[in-house]
Protein backbone atom coordinates (compact mmCIF):
# COMPACT_ATOMS: atom_id res chain seq x y z
CA UNK A 1 0.00 0.00 0.00
CA UNK A 2 1.40 3.39 -0.98
CA UNK A 3 0.53 6.72 0.52
CA UNK A 4 -0.22 9.76 -1.54
CA UNK A 5 2.55 12.34 -0.85
CA UNK A 6 0.16 15.18 -1.68
CA UNK A 7 -2.27 13.95 0.95
CA UNK A 8 0.54 13.76 3.52
CA UNK A 9 1.50 17.38 2.79
CA UNK A 10 -2.12 18.45 3.14
CA UNK A 11 -2.39 16.60 6.45
CA UNK A 12 0.81 18.24 7.66
CA UNK A 13 -0.58 21.71 6.81
CA UNK A 14 -3.84 20.85 8.57
CA UNK A 15 -1.85 19.76 11.65
CA UNK A 16 0.07 23.05 11.65
CA UNK A 17 -3.18 25.03 11.38
CA UNK A 18 -4.56 23.04 14.31
CA UNK A 19 -1.38 23.81 16.25
CA UNK A 20 -2.08 27.51 15.77
CA UNK A 21 -5.52 27.14 17.35
CA UNK A 22 -3.97 26.46 20.74
CA UNK A 23 -2.04 29.75 20.52
CA UNK A 24 -5.03 31.94 19.55
CA UNK A 25 -5.85 33.00 23.14
CA UNK A 26 -2.20 33.88 23.76
CA UNK A 27 -1.84 35.87 20.52
CA UNK A 28 -5.14 37.66 21.18
CA UNK A 29 -4.07 38.47 24.75
CA UNK A 30 -0.77 39.99 23.59
CA UNK A 31 -2.48 42.00 20.87
CA UNK A 32 -5.31 43.15 23.13
CA UNK A 33 -2.95 44.29 25.87
CA UNK A 34 -1.05 46.38 23.36
CA UNK A 35 -3.90 47.74 21.24
CA UNK A 36 -6.60 47.88 23.96
CA UNK A 37 -9.12 47.24 21.20
CA UNK A 38 -10.97 43.95 20.64
CA UNK A 39 -11.54 44.37 16.89
CA UNK A 40 -7.97 45.44 16.20
CA UNK A 41 -6.73 42.50 18.27
CA UNK A 42 -8.84 40.09 16.23
CA UNK A 43 -7.36 41.59 13.05
CA UNK A 44 -3.88 41.03 14.47
CA UNK A 45 -4.73 37.39 15.26
CA UNK A 46 -5.85 36.90 11.67
CA UNK A 47 -2.70 38.53 10.30
CA UNK A 48 -0.53 36.38 12.57
CA UNK A 49 -2.42 33.29 11.45
CA UNK A 50 -1.67 34.12 7.81
CA UNK A 51 2.01 34.58 8.66
CA UNK A 52 1.93 31.27 10.57
CA UNK A 53 0.56 29.44 7.53
CA UNK A 54 3.10 31.12 5.28
CA UNK A 55 5.93 30.13 7.65
CA UNK A 56 4.64 26.57 8.00
CA UNK A 57 4.90 26.02 4.25
CA UNK A 58 8.64 26.01 4.87
CA UNK A 59 8.40 24.30 8.26
CA UNK A 60 6.98 25.04 11.66
CA UNK A 61 8.95 27.44 13.85
CA UNK A 62 11.29 25.68 16.29
CA UNK A 63 10.05 27.86 19.14
CA UNK A 64 6.45 28.68 18.22
CA UNK A 65 5.61 30.84 21.23
CA UNK A 66 8.67 33.06 20.75
CA UNK A 67 8.01 33.26 17.02
CA UNK A 68 4.37 34.18 17.60
CA UNK A 69 5.27 36.87 20.16
CA UNK A 70 7.70 38.46 17.70
CA UNK A 71 5.22 38.38 14.82
CA UNK A 72 2.35 39.62 17.00
CA UNK A 73 4.24 42.56 18.49
CA UNK A 74 5.72 43.42 15.11
CA UNK A 75 2.21 43.53 13.60
CA UNK A 76 0.81 45.60 16.46
CA UNK A 77 3.60 48.15 16.09
CA UNK A 78 3.06 48.28 12.31
CA UNK A 79 -0.61 49.03 12.98
CA UNK A 80 0.21 51.64 15.61
CA UNK A 81 2.28 53.54 13.05
CA UNK A 82 -0.50 53.49 10.47
CA UNK A 83 -2.63 56.60 10.08
CA UNK A 84 -5.70 54.34 9.77
CA UNK A 85 -5.34 53.09 13.34
CA UNK A 86 -4.92 56.60 14.68
CA UNK A 87 -8.23 57.61 13.06
CA UNK A 88 -10.03 54.56 14.53
CA UNK A 89 -8.62 55.23 18.00
CA UNK A 90 -9.53 58.92 17.81
CA UNK A 91 -13.10 57.98 16.85
CA UNK A 92 -13.30 55.53 19.76
CA UNK A 93 -11.94 58.15 22.15
CA UNK A 94 -14.51 60.69 20.95
CA UNK A 95 -17.33 58.17 21.32
CA UNK A 96 -16.23 57.20 24.82
CA UNK A 97 -15.63 60.81 25.92
CA UNK A 98 -19.32 61.35 26.64
CA UNK A 99 -19.74 58.17 28.69
CA UNK A 100 -20.07 58.44 32.42
CA UNK A 101 -18.22 55.52 33.95
CA UNK A 102 -18.75 56.72 37.50
CA UNK A 103 -16.43 58.79 39.62
CA UNK A 104 -12.97 59.34 38.25
CA UNK A 105 -10.02 58.26 40.28
CA UNK A 106 -7.31 60.73 41.14
CA UNK A 107 -3.90 59.95 39.74
CA UNK A 108 -2.38 59.48 36.34
CA UNK A 109 -4.43 59.44 33.17
CA UNK A 110 -4.19 55.70 32.44
CA UNK A 111 -4.85 56.04 28.70
CA UNK A 112 -2.09 58.62 28.42
CA UNK A 113 0.24 56.41 30.45
CA UNK A 114 -0.54 53.39 28.24
CA UNK A 115 0.11 55.46 25.12
CA UNK A 116 3.42 56.65 26.54
CA UNK A 117 4.42 53.08 27.46
CA UNK A 118 3.57 51.87 23.96
CA UNK A 119 5.57 54.67 22.38
CA UNK A 120 8.48 53.83 24.66
CA UNK A 121 8.23 50.14 23.75
CA UNK A 122 8.51 51.23 20.14
CA UNK A 123 11.94 52.69 20.91
CA UNK A 124 13.31 49.32 22.01
CA UNK A 125 15.04 46.83 19.79
CA UNK A 126 12.86 43.90 18.81
CA UNK A 127 14.74 41.58 21.19
CA UNK A 128 14.47 44.05 24.09
CA UNK A 129 10.76 44.52 23.47
CA UNK A 130 10.14 40.78 23.30
CA UNK A 131 12.10 40.11 26.49
CA UNK A 132 10.22 42.84 28.35
CA UNK A 133 6.85 41.60 27.11
CA UNK A 134 7.68 37.98 27.95
CA UNK A 135 8.91 38.98 31.41
CA UNK A 136 6.14 41.41 32.32
CA UNK A 137 3.08 40.35 30.33
CA UNK A 138 3.67 36.60 30.40
CA UNK A 139 5.49 36.57 33.75
CA UNK A 140 8.18 34.29 32.37
CA UNK A 141 11.45 33.74 34.15
CA UNK A 142 14.73 34.79 32.57
CA UNK A 143 15.58 31.10 32.19
CA UNK A 144 12.32 30.39 30.34
CA UNK A 145 12.82 33.37 28.02
CA UNK A 146 16.42 32.32 27.36
CA UNK A 147 15.31 28.81 26.50
CA UNK A 148 12.56 30.14 24.28
CA UNK A 149 14.98 32.43 22.41
CA UNK A 150 17.85 29.94 22.44
CA UNK A 151 20.31 32.37 24.04
CA UNK A 152 21.99 32.52 27.43
CA UNK A 153 20.26 33.79 30.54
CA UNK A 154 22.85 36.56 30.88
CA UNK A 155 22.04 37.75 27.34
CA UNK A 156 18.34 37.91 28.21
CA UNK A 157 19.10 39.81 31.42
CA UNK A 158 21.24 42.27 29.47
CA UNK A 159 18.44 42.92 26.99
CA UNK A 160 15.98 43.32 29.85
CA UNK A 161 18.17 45.78 31.77
CA UNK A 162 18.86 47.85 28.67
CA UNK A 163 15.14 47.92 27.90
CA UNK A 164 14.29 48.99 31.44
CA UNK A 165 16.85 51.81 31.19
CA UNK A 166 15.25 53.06 27.97
CA UNK A 167 11.74 52.79 29.40
CA UNK A 168 12.76 54.51 32.63
CA UNK A 169 14.51 57.28 30.70
CA UNK A 170 11.58 57.98 28.41
CA UNK A 171 8.83 57.64 31.01
CA UNK A 172 10.37 59.14 34.15
CA UNK A 173 10.24 62.76 33.05
CA UNK A 174 6.44 62.72 32.79
CA UNK A 175 5.51 60.02 35.30
CA UNK A 176 8.05 60.21 38.14
CA UNK A 177 5.67 62.06 40.47
CA UNK A 178 2.68 59.76 39.85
Amino acid sequence: MTTDPGNTAEQHRADLATDFERFIPLVFNWANRLTRNHDQSMDVVQDVYLKWNQQCRHGAPDRPEAWLRVVTTRRVFELMRSPQLRVVNRELDERNAGRDDGPTRPGPDMDLLKDDVLQSLGLLTEMQRNVVLAKIMDQKTFAAIASECDVSISTIKTHYLRAVRVLRGTLSSRWKDQ
